[in-house]
């Protein structure tokens, strides 16, 4: 299944290692960090377009798969 993960902020490497694990065991998987994005403002305006590009890549990868 395709997975998206998007973090937010500043976040240490084992967090972030947890944090981004099903996406990155994912044949189709995406991750992105926002790094001036905190938990409160990465689903707001100032950081869509990072919310959209991780959705558009996991409605791309669902596409393809249901296509084969």
């Amino acid at each position: 299944l395709p997975v998206a993960v998007v973090t937010a902020g500043r976040i240490a490497a084992e967090r972030l290692s947890l944090q981004t694990a099903p996406a990155r065991r994912s044949r189709h998987g995406y991750v992105a960090n926002v790094e001036d994005a905190t938990h409160a403002t990465l689903l707001g305006r100032a950081h869509a377009e990072a919310i959209v590009k991780a959705i558009g890549f996991v409605r791309a990868a669902a596409a393809a798969r249901t296509a084969r």
